[in-house]
């Protein structure tokens, strides 16, 4: 009986993978969230000129995404001021 006393007033002993994983997520949290205070900051900022592999690559892109014939088509209406007009509006929809 003494025995089984001893056994029930034993503290459980935590294995130390458990310490160890939450120290590790822990850190993982603390690091992204300093990578995402200080770096983002910096990558998203608008440049007035963009680099000029930027401006090659956005070119390129255009011109072979849109087929040959849609982009000869011309405007169906004409620039008036009516038209324009009516532009507007339907953009502010």
């Amino acid at each position: 009986m003494a025995d089984e006393q001893v056994r029930s007033e034993r503290v459980p002993v935590r294995r130390p993978y458990t310490v160890i994983a939450a120290v590790v997520i822990v850190l993982a949290v603390v690091a992204g969230v300093l990578l995402y205070s200080t770096a983002l900051p910096g990558l998203s900022v608008a440049r007035s000129e963009p680099p000029g592999i930027e401006v090659d690559l956005a070119t390129w892109l255009l011109r072979h995404s849109v087929p040959t014939a849609d982009r000869e088509k011309q405007n169906p209406l004409a620039a008036d001021a009516a038209n324009v007009a009516a532009g507007r509006e339907l953009f502010r929809q």
